[in-house]
């Protein structure tokens, strides 16, 4: 049927992908994603190549494993990105949407770059050698340097799309007064405090889920209309 110009045809508003539960659901599968793949690699990368973390077989292959689930956390990331997008729609800031989209997309190629980086670090070391056992060489030490600053760069940039997507929210009425501020508040953690402990970069797929959760809350309620 041929809608004319300027009107919308009652019922085909939109698909059923663009529904809350949809961007909820992806947003959780990042929180938990990200949290467990930052969580092992600060435990399991080394400083040494010979330190056991490397040499031990255990330890190496769950630091693979750590790495390999950023990507996987990276398309969850994009989803979760792409509908809380479409359910602004036309409501969206272009100054902010712009900034959420932008810093979105960097997050997501510096995280990939970092985990290129230090898989590839980790890969290069054989477990069953001892090879640097006296001390580290020189590219090991400038490949896990690369690697960190990537990451505190991610973080950063998370700490972007915090500050953009918070703003968003609060000017649109979408998400309760406590998780805007809160969510400004580790914004700007991420964007300082990324230098005193990496730490801080848990509290980003901490307020993702929460977040995530709210809008699965929200979206049962027969009263709400249009939220994200």
């Amino acid at each position: 049927m041929l809608v004319p110009d300027g009107l919308v045809a009652e019922g085909l508003e939109g698909p059923a992908l663009r529904t809350p539960r949809s961007g909820a659901l992806a947003g959780i599968a990042f929180s938990v994603l990200a949290s467990a793949s930052l969580v092992t690699i600060h435990f399991a990368i080394p400083h040494h190549p010979a330190d056991s973390a490397v040499d031990s077989s255990p330890k190496r292959e769950l630091l693979l494993i750590g790495l390999s689930l950023l990507p996987f956390a990276a398309v969850a990331f994009l989803w979760f990105t792409g509908v809380v997008r479409d359910r602004i729609g036309q409501r969206e800031d272009r100054f902010f949407g712009t900034v959420f989209l932008g810093s979105g997309l960097l997050f997501v190629g510096i995280l990939l770059v970092g985990e290129a980086v230090a898989s590839g670090m980790v890969a290069s070391v054989d477990s069953t050698t001892d090879t640097f056992s006296v001390a580290p060489p020189d590219w090991w030490v400038a490949t896990r340097n690369i690697s960190g600053e990537l990451i505190e760069a991610a973080l950063q940039m998370a700490g972007v799309f915090l500050t953009a997507t918070t703003t968003l929210l609060w000017r649109l009425g979408q998400a309760p007064r406590w998780l805007t501020l809160s969510g400004s508040v580790i914004a700007v953690l991420l964007l300082f405090s990324v230098y005193v402990t990496q730490w801080i970069g848990l509290l980003f797929p901490l307020w993702i889920f929460v977040l995530s959760v709210y809008i699965l809350v929200a979206a049962r309620r027969p009263e709400t209309v249009n939220l994200i």
